[in-house]
């Protein structure tokens, strides 16, 4: 495999990992849902003590945080994958044809 063909696969693993931490990290950052427990409550949110469990809400009012949906822990869950399977390959390939093309690169 040419030099320039294994820099452009690197270069284009390198990119789809970053974009799906992105994608990650500006999904959670986004607001879809709370963090469940934090104490800090904005001014304008204040609401009475509850002095039982609620187990069910008026008609258009929901809680405000909810369970991670199930889309969002999918993409997790295939980042992750994708990223010990990319360190297990780039650590393989580092031994055999890239050794090749750190040595050139390191000259």
């Amino acid at each position: 495999m040419p030099q320039s063909q294994q820099l452009a696969a690197s270069l284009w693993s390198l990119a789809v990992g970053t974009i799906t931490f992105l994608l990650i990290y500006f999904t959670v950052r986004s607001g879809w849902f709370r963090k469940i427990g934090s104490s800090i409550t904005p001014a304008e949110e204040t609401f009475p003590e509850v002095a039982e469990p609620v187990e069910s809400y008026p008609e258009g009012l929901e809680e405000a945080h909810g369970k991670v949906p199930l889309v969002l822990k999918g993409i997790i869950a295939g980042y992750v994958v994708f990223l010990v399977f990319y360190v297990v390959y780039f650590v393989r390939a580092l031994n055999g044809p890239l050794g090749a093309l750190d040595t050139y690169l390191t000259k």
